[in-house]
């Protein structure tokens, strides 16, 4: 990407006074990390890489993105570069081309085959973030980064910034963690999203979309999780299961299917017993 394209693209993304230097060169890669601990994974991730480094070593950037869907054409790294807005890339080019070396993983769970992605599940995030600054080290040459590293999350990679600040000691990282920034921050208790679907509250399809999908996603990824393929769609009514199953494989952005199919409130779709 040119100065020009970045100053272009961002314009058009709503970026204000943001202080770009130089152009950017972006790879997508794959790299090895751990689901929950001994569970193996893949994430793919992108790499952006500034012509004009900041400094001679510059400290790296690994950049924590928003939900934007579990299924596998909901990564960032397939998103649509060249169209605003789309601000997870946005956040990223501003990054890159003031002279970071950045690196932004998709989160394990979006490779093929593979048990979806936890949605706010500390470890999962946590562990495709640090894994993300090994990867880099096996990636650049020696010196292309100092040692220091920066975690940079917005609204769930918020989550995951905070989850990898907190696991950074037991599970480690290449380099030394000097820095989390975490803005826009979506941290749900689990309580907080079994009220989301409780009866009492009162939350609805049609109303609702937003906070419904994102429990639902929560929940069933949770559950694909720990307890194994097939666990989350059994939280829900089997009569249901095929409905939710196609609704979990949009992504948010394109709000192409609807919830109202699956039944008026929660109580129409999730198994009685679980809720």
């Amino acid at each position: 990407f040119s100065l020009e394209q970045i100053e272009k693209r961002l314009a058009g993304d709503g970026f204000i006074r943001a202080d770009l230097r130089g152009a950017v060169r972006v790879y997508r890669i794959a790299y090895r990390t751990e689901r929950l601990l001994g569970q193996e994974g893949m994430t793919s991730a992108l790499v952006l890489l500034p012509d004009w480094p900041l400094m001679e070593a510059p400290p790296l950037v690994v950049f924590a993105h928003g939900l934007e869907g579990i299924a596998p054409a909901c990564t960032v790294s397939k998103g649509d570069w060249t169209d605003a807005p789309y601000h997870r890339v946005g956040s990223l080019l501003a990054l890159a081309s003031y002279g970071y070396p950045v690196i932004a993983p998709d989160y394990a769970g979006f490779m093929p085959g593979s048990t979806p992605s936890g949605v706010s599940l500390s470890e999962d995030e946590a562990h495709s973030v640090l894994d993300g600054t090994r990867a880099m080290a096996q990636l650049l040459q020696p010196g292309g980064t100092s040692d220091r590293v920066v975690l940079v999350g917005h609204s769930q990679g918020g989550h995951a910034v905070l989850s990898a600040q907190a696991l950074a000691g037991s599970y480690g990282l290449t380099g030394q963690l000097s820095g989390v920034v975490a803005f826009a921050t979506n941290w749900l208790p689990l309580k907080v999203v079994g009220l989301i679907i409780a009866k009492e509250i009162g939350n609805n399809t049609r109303d609702d979309v937003g906070v419904l999908r994102l429990a639902m996603a929560y929940l069933y990824t949770h559950a694909e999780v720990y307890d194994g393929p097939g666990s989350g769609l059994a939280l829900f009514q089997p009569g249901k299961r095929s409905l939710v199953q196609a609704d979990l494989a949009t992504c948010p952005s394109t709000q192409s299917a609807t919830l109202e199919a699956l039944g008026e409130t929660s109580s129409d779709f999730f198994e009685p017993e679980f809720v």
